[in-house]
């Protein structure tokens, strides 16, 4: 088998997603040279560029790597890359769009077809779950090309100093405050719990739609226990706040797309050592076992997800062991090692 030496992770991508941060920087750790084949000018040029960019390139790489979120980018590489393509799909761009974003019919058709041309045309598509997997082949077929790659923390910047830092019952729910988060249901709870002087909350969620709508709620229910962050922070930032929590959420929706998404706050969760409370869901019950590793409750139920929360906050014992055993769970399963060590091994096979 010949030995994999350089990648070149092509496309519009961000560094700013775990993903594309993680798999890269695991791959730099293992001594693969990644060459950076990136553009985002608007429309049509991005193609231009991308293609001149590439052509300087094409003869030094073994793999090229289609980052997150670059489905519709597939066909492209195909044309003109004669090297194995992979592509980090995670999930489904249609099932994403309709769920979480509410797009409409023909936007959905779109994207399906995004995902249908981007399975077609690449040698190995990447999967965040085994649910995913299942979904995958219910919808496209059973194909070999499907992998499971979970996606882990950027261990350089989560710190597990947690213990030491945190110094009330603090909840907290950290992400994008999409539909499919069950940000309401978590204010609802906020408001069963507000005679619990010693209980807050903190929200550190960006979206444009649904900000607006939590501040109302936040107005309307009177929640002086729940303290709403709506703006950009650094990772360090992100993380000083996140350390100061007792308990982590994850997504509470009553949303399909939840049985087979793992949402990366549940990762975060697991690496800084913070029982995780989240919706009742098969892809996180890969990692995660109820009652042992982590606390299920029953999606889009404020009332189940107040008991679950003092639960752990009248049970510190109890919510440290959740903690430690979902650490473990990481450690075995997950961590950045074990990841790009799979990365590695699936890179291989096609070479």
């Amino acid at each position: 088998m010949k030995k994999m030496r350089s990648v070149c992770y092509f496309g519009m991508y961000t560094s700013v997603f775990p993903r594309t941060r993680i798999y890269s920087a695991g791959l730099r750790v293992h001594d693969i040279d990644v060459l950076e084949c990136r553009d985002d000018s608007p429309g049509f040029m991005k193609y231009w560029h991308l293609w001149q960019k590439h052509r300087n390139i094409r003869n030094s790489y073994d793999v090229l790597i289609i980052g997150y979120l670059e489905h519709i980018l597939v066909p492209f590489a195909r044309i003109i890359s004669s090297k194995p393509i992979l592509v980090d799909m995670l999930g489904s761009l249609a099932d994403a769009e309709f769920h979480s974003h509410d797009s409409g019919r023909w936007r959905m058709v779109k994207n399906r077809l995004i995902d249908w041309l981007a399975i077609t045309f690449a040698d190995v598509v990447l999967l965040e779950s085994e649910a995913q997997r299942s979904f995958f082949i219910e919808r496209f077929g059973d194909r070999d090309k499907f992998k499971i790659l979970y996606t882990g923390v950027d261990e350089s910047v989560l710190c597990c100093a947690v213990e030491s830092k945190a110094k009330k019952n603090l909840v907290l729910f950290r992400g994008r405050l999409t539909p499919e988060s069950g940000i309401f249901h978590i204010l609802k709870a906020a408001k069963l719990l507000k005679e619990r002087l010693d209980i807050s909350f903190r929200i550190i969620g960006t979206h444009y739609r649904l900000a607006e709508p939590v501040r109302n709620m936040i107005h309307e229910f009177n929640l002086t226990n729940v303290e709403f962050i709506n703006e950009y922070l650094s990772d360090e930032m992100l993380r000083d706040k996140m350390c100061e929590a007792k308990v982590a959420l994850g997504q509470f929706e009553s949303n399909p797309r939840l049985d087979r998404t793992i949402p990366h706050k549940a990762f975060e969760a697991m690496y800084m050592g913070l029982p995780l409370i989240t919706g009742r869901s098969p892809a996180v019950g890969e990692l995660l076992v109820d009652g042992e590793s982590c606390l299920f409750v029953e999606r889009a139920d404020p009332a189940d997800l107040a008991r679950k929360i003092t639960t752990i906050i009248d049970n510190p014992e109890f919510g440290m062991k959740l903690a430690n055993r979902a650490r473990a769970a990481y450690d075995q399963k997950c961590s950045n090692e074990i990841i790009v060590t799979r990365l590695l091994a699936i890179l291989s096979e096609h070479l």
